[in-house]
């Protein structure tokens, strides 16, 4: 049973976006949240770990219009 909806690419995009600018990285992620929710989280955590350990200026993930 799926306990989450499928959804498309136009509506992923307020899930992204609410994990952008809600969620601070290495805080916890709510395993109740939306699986798009909590990818872009882990995505937030991969690369503020990579950038920490680098020294190096942080990629964009995502822009809205891309």
């Amino acid at each position: 049973m799926r306990m989450w909806k499928r959804l498309t690419e136009e509506e992923e995009a307020p899930y992204r976006k609410w994990a952008q600018d809600n969620f601070k990285p290495g805080s916890v992620i709510n395993p109740l949240w939306h699986p798009v929710t909590r990818h872009e989280c882990e995505a937030m955590n991969v690369e503020t770990d990579r950038v920490q350990a680098e020294g190096s200026r942080p990629l964009v993930l995502r822009q809205e219009g891309m």
